[in-house]
């Protein structure tokens, strides 16, 4: 290939590593653009030099989550928590489901980095991870007598566990569709969420 070329590749792959729910198991280019990386040492060093001028830094090339880039501070491209976190009413389920998504598909701290560790997450072992932990918190409360009912200046602040538990798991609507208030819908796209962004391998079911 021509310098060009390869100039054009390297800036393809970094363009791949920032879009969400890009892998090189899911495109054939990528998967070439990975395997070029880890054969050819003058094209991975001409990726890595694209990736410094957008303040970048490449942390690894894998065959799983393909090039994964690191921020610094100077860069546009840094992701926050925020950022994962749609703006929506359900906002702090949604968040405590996400945490709950994390504690079950890294058990240990040094599976995050265990390049070979591969684990997969359900919808309902993580409903039924909260559900537990929330009414272990009901039975906790209860047996202390302990109020928690929300202040009467501020009736919409109800403790998570509560609110969780409020909620069924799942359910139809006429139409025999499950409904997005429901905890498995909840944990769902949740799920959907963490995946398009290669933070996590998960199972739907």
């Amino acid at each position: 290939m021509s310098q060009h070329e390869d100039i054009a590749d390297a800036a393809r792959m970094v363009a791949l590593a920032l879009a969400r729910g890009k892998a090189p198991a899911r495109s054939g280019e990528y998967a070439r653009l990975v395997r070029r990386f880890e054969t050819e040492p003058d094209f991975a060093q001409i990726v890595r030099k694209i990736a410094q001028g957008f303040d970048l830094t490449v942390l690894e090339v894998h065959r799983m989550p393909g090039l994964v880039l690191g921020t610094t501070p100077e860069t546009d491209f840094a992701v926050s928590v925020a950022d994962l976190v749609p703006q929506t009413a359900d906002r702090p389920l949604y968040l405590l489901a996400q945490l709950a998504i994390a504690a079950l598909a890294f058990p240990r701290p040094e599976d995050l980095d265990d390049d070979e560790y591969v684990t997969r997450v359900s919808v309902k072992q993580v409903d039924e991870e909260v559900r537990s932990l929330a009414r272990a918190i009901e039975h906790r409360l209860a047996q202390t007598d302990a109020d928690t009912d929300p202040p009467a200046d501020q009736p919409g602040l109800e403790g998570l566990w509560r609110a969780y538990l409020r909620r069924n798991a799942t359910g139809t609507t006429r139409a025999d569709k499950t409904p997005r208030t429901v905890t498995y819908s909840l944990v769902r796209r949740a799920l959907t969420h963490l995946g398009s962004v290669s933070l996590v391998s998960v199972g739907s079911r």
